[in-house]
Order: C-alpha cells, then structure tokens, then sequence
C-alpha cells in the first residue's frame, strides 16, 4: 500500500479523530496544487533526480508527494507550509533519522544527495516566500490502523520502546537542543480552544476549564522531569508493515524533546481513537494497549506512571483541539464544532476508562 493508501485509510476513520497532524487528502485549489508542485520538482532538480511522475497525496500540514523516478525508484518529497517547522528543527529531525538509521531502527530514512544539507529552500514564481523541502525512500507499506489488532500494536509498542532506549543510550546534547520542546498546553493569552469557549454555554465551559486546569497541574508536576527525544507522533497510521511483515515508522516531522510518559500518552491517545468503532469496547481497546505495552517492554522496561500516560492522553486531545479551532483553512474549520462535540464526549468517557 502506498502513502496514498495509507491517506485513505485514515480517511475511513475518523478523519478529525487525529487531528491536525493527520489531516490528508484535502484538496486544495488547483492553482495552488501547480504552484507547490513546482517547488517540489525544483527539489528534485537541484538533488539532480530526473522525474518520470510526480504525484501529490496529501494536504495537511505539509504537502507531500511520491516521485518516481527514471531509474524505477520512488522517493517522498515534503513540502513546508509558510511558517511551518523552521530549518534548524528539520535539520535535527533529520540527523535523528540518520541516526536512528545507522542502528538498524526501521524508520523512513533521508534521501542521500550532492547538493549539500536538508531541507533545501525553495523558492519559485507565484509562491510567497520560499518553502523548506526534505525528501525521504520511499516506503512500501499498508499501515498498522488498517487492520489494528493487539499483534499490531505490540509491534508499535516495540517500535515505541526501541526509539526511548536509542535516545537514552546515544545522547547528543547538540541535537537535543535543535529539537522542539514539547511541554506546553496551551498559551492561555492565544488560545484559540480559549476563545472559542468564551461563545460557548457555561456548563460546557465548565468542563473544558476542569480539564485545562488538570492538564496544567500535570505538566506542572512533570516540569523538573527530564526530556527525551521522541517522535511525538507515533500512532497506527505512521508505522507502515511491508509485505514481508517487517515495521517501520514514517513521519517524523512532529519529532521533539518531551518526557516518555508524553510520548506514550500520545500513542495510547491514537490506538483509542482508532479503535472507536460502535462494536467496540472499552475492554476491547484495553487489549490493544496491553499489546502495546507488551511490546514497548521487550525494548525497554516500562517504567512510567500508568495514570500519568493517561494524564497525558487527555492532554494530547486539548492540544489537538486547540491547533484545529485556530487553523484558518475553510475545511478544518467546517468539521471543528463536530470534533468539539465528539473532544467533550471522549473526555468524559476516559476520564472514567483510562486506566
């Protein structure tokens, strides 16, 4: 399956369930579409890839597209949004991978080029500015939520635990410092989620000001807690199983410096979400996690706080919430009072699950 099907399948889920990270396949307009692929076929040229196609899959937080190119190999190109993830961020996202890569980790790897480091600045005719441009192999695979059973999130958990003990056992105190921090909720003085509930009935302000106080007490208490580097956004649609059963992460564009117990509140957050259909149960759902965790533990022991994973989950949905409320684009706006309903009822419902 390739990244195009991958898109689909989050697609058939809940497509603002993983917001905004994941929000794939929306079209944008056609002159926009030309204009941004021009700045991924100078890419290729300056990396001296002569193309046969190039094939736009997704318009989310970037914009990426599969190349194929004349020698029958493809290749993934990512194109930033204005203001996106800055150069030095990428460059450490990408050093990462080159690390992880030399260990034998399977995660998608940067594609090797003359034409000096990544991402490139790109800029062309009738697009504003110039866009960052990183291009990775190509991976051929189908994607852990299109058939998410508890094998599949042990191999996640495996995946999970093994990028934590690479980070503890290789340290890179120069890398660590480009990452990004991720130990924030919201900023209380720009909060989108904020202003919008300020519109919103009192009750229901209530119980999102309840939640933000208890995420904020978490984040507190995790503060003097060291970092590691993490993915950040490692749920079932990024890890891709190839024909011959082997895993391998993808997108590691969210990549920061934040505590395991994030991390895998993270994780738990998406296998919840992905395993949200009406014949499923909380027990259910409970397994998959239990795969997960099995996993992580032949990587390395699981030592973090159960009900501070869980803490965190809760986290993840507010930020979530809040990056979809203060996104301009007519389309996450559309699907936002939806996803606002469908936040609150998840809240409550894992406040009294999560375990």
């Amino acid at each position: 399956m390739t990244l195009q099907a991958v898109a689909a399948a989050r697609d058939r889920e809940d497509p603002a369930a993983t917001l905004p990270s994941e929000v794939v396949n929306q079209a944008p307009s056609l002159g926009q579409s030309r204009r941004l692929r021009r700045v991924a076929q100078a890419a290729a040229e300056t990396w001296n890839l002569e193309l046969t196609r190039l094939r736009q899959l997704s318009d989310g937080w970037n914009t990426t597209y599969r190349a194929d190119l004349v020698n029958r190999r493809r290749i993934a190109i990512r194109v930033g949004r204005p203001h996106g993830r800055p150069a030095p961020e990428q460059r450490a996202e990408i050093a990462w991978l080159n690390l992880l890569a030399e260990s034998d980790i399977p995660v998608i790897r940067p594609i090797v080029h003359p034409a000096g480091q990544m991402p490139l600045e790109v800029a062309v005719s009738g697009v504003p500015g110039s866009r960052l441009v990183a291009g990775f192999e190509w991976v051929e695979g189908a994607p852990a939520a299109a058939h998410l059973d508890q094998a599949r999130a042990r191999a996640m958990g495996t995946l999970c635990g093994a990028l934590h003990a690479h980070s503890l056992a290789h340290p890179d105190p120069e890398l660590d410092a480009a990452l990004p921090r991720l130990t924030t909720l919201i900023d209380r003085k720009e909060s989108a989620l904020l202003d919008h509930l300020a519109d919103e009935p009192a009750p229901r302000r209530r119980v999102f000001e309840e939640f933000i106080s208890r995420s904020e007490a978490l984040l507190d208490r995790f503060a003097d807690a060291p970092l590691l580097r993490c993915h950040a956004d490692l749920h079932p649609w990024n890890v891709l199983r190839t024909r011959r059963g082997r895993y391998t992460v993808i997108d590691f564009d969210d990549s920061a410096m934040t505590w395991p117990a994030y991390d895998l509140g993270i994780a738990k957050f998406y296998l919840h979400v992905a395993r949200t259909k009406a014949e499923d149960t909380p027990s259910e759902r409970k397994l998959i996690w239990r795969g997960f965790c099995e996993g992580y533990a032949q990587s390395r022991p699981l030592s973090e706080d159960p009900r501070a994973i869980d803490a965190f989950v809760i986290v993840r949905q507010l930020v979530l919430l809040d990056h979809l409320l203060g996104d301009p684009r007519p389309h996450l706006q559309a699907i936002a009072p939806g996803y606002l309903d469908r936040a609150e009822t998840r809240l409550h419902q894992w406040l009294e699950q999560l375990t």
